[in-house]
């Protein structure tokens, strides 16, 4: 992803994104953007458009990661 990829809901630009790249600890790729709250819920299916292209995205209200470092530590 370059920037600025238009994020879709029924065909339609809804938002877009401001980053993205490899999430080496998820495994996949993330993308962070922008859409109106009232479509950001989790579990949400928009499309992103990515270099001419459309795929599925998926919308995460939680974190990707261990935010409290849990699965760091060992006991």
């Amino acid at each position: 992803m370059s920037n600025d990829e238009a994020i879709l809901h029924e065909g339609n630009a809804i938002g877009y994104v401001s980053s993205g790249g490899y999430g080496h600890y998820v495994k996949k790729s993330v993308a962070l953007g922008y859409v109106p709250t009232s479509l950001a819920k989790d579990g949400e299916k928009p499309r992103v458009e990515n270099l001419g292209e459309t795929c599925d995205a998926c919308i995460q209200e939680a974190p990707l990661y261990d935010p409290n470092g849990l699965e760091m530590r060992s006991e």
